[in-house]
């Protein structure tokens, strides 16, 4: 997510029950992902930081089951980087 949109008005939206890889999209006005981790928290949100969005998706993808969706959202800078 980027630092000067309403993230809390996102993330009380999302479900508790998945699990999040936290990570800052590579642009200067992306939220450090610890940031993002301790303010999804009081959403009872759960997961890890991680330094890049591609160790995020990497980290995604390999614990992901075969019935499993990885979803890569927050920014459209997020994506971006994958895609």
């Amino acid at each position: 997510m980027v630092n000067d949109k309403d993230i809390d008005g996102v993330l009380q939206f999302l479900p508790a029950d998945g699990i999040y890889y936290f990570c800052k999209a590579g642009v200067p006005r992306g939220l450090d992902a610890r940031l993002l981790k301790e303010k999804a928290e009081k959403y009872h949100l759960k997961g890890d930081v991680y330094t890049s969005v591609k160790n995020a998706l990497a980290a995604a993808t390999a614990a992901a089951a075969t019935d499993d969706l990885v979803f890569v959202g927050g920014s459209c800078f997020t994506v971006a980087e994958v895609v």
